[in-house]
């Protein structure tokens, strides 16, 4: 299959072509052109894997801190950014049904070594076929992908405690959030809140 230079470079690095190096790729393209200077940018992944290490090598030493913050637990997006100058955050919710490999496929990964042939091939198959799919296709056939925009909620007065609007949860205005129309805290805007522990 012909795939872009960039995407056949990280997988000569990689020594490996998944759907998920194609998504990692695909994701780090999109927040390289949008943002253009990343050195303001925070970057999360929900989970390591394939993509983390494409957007690691595409974008990492060029971040704010020169890392990815992976988290492996839950949260409401797949990948974040965040862009602390301006507020600006961009999520990417994949769409599952469209981003992996079917279930029977994903069922027998783990069993592969003791497959008969035919099943190797198969699944095989699969992968590429998908990794085809992401790389030719636009990165909204996989995954959603939804801009906002935070401001810290430091200019309120006084210490006293602000109820979040979406939680009704009391916390203090420095882990309050703005985002044009309502106040929230750290866990409702979905923003990770590593990234803000020192303020």
């Amino acid at each position: 299959m012909l795939m872009p230079a960039e995407l056949q470079n990280l997988a000569v690095k990689t020594r490996r072509l998944t759907p998920d190096l194609a998504m990692g790729w695909k994701i780090g393209a999109f927040i390289r052109d949008f943002y253009g200077d990343l050195s303001d940018i925070r970057l999360a992944a929900r989970e390591s894997g394939d993509a983390v290490i494409a957007l690691a090598s595409m974008l990492e030493d060029r971040l704010f801190g020169g890392k990815i913050t992976t988290i492996n637990k839950d949260r409401p997006w797949d990948f974040l950014s965040y862009q602390h100058s301006t507020g600006v955050t961009i999520s990417f919710h994949l769409l599952p049904e469209l981003s992996r490999l079917p279930r029977q496929m994903r069922d027998i990964e783990s069993d592969l070594v003791g497959m008969d042939p035919f099943t190797r091939v198969a699944y095989n198959r699969s992968v590429q076929m998908l990794t085809k799919e992401v790389a030719a296709n636009p990165l909204e056939s996989f995954c959603r992908i939804v801009q906002s925009c935070y401001h810290p909620l430091d200019q309120a007065e006084g210490d006293s405690l602000i109820l979040c609007q979406c939680c009704n949860r009391p916390a203090k205005k420095g882990d309050l959030w703005f985002d044009g129309e309502i106040i929230c805290c750290t866990a409702c805007s979905g923003l990770e809140p590593s990234w803000f522990e020192w303020q």
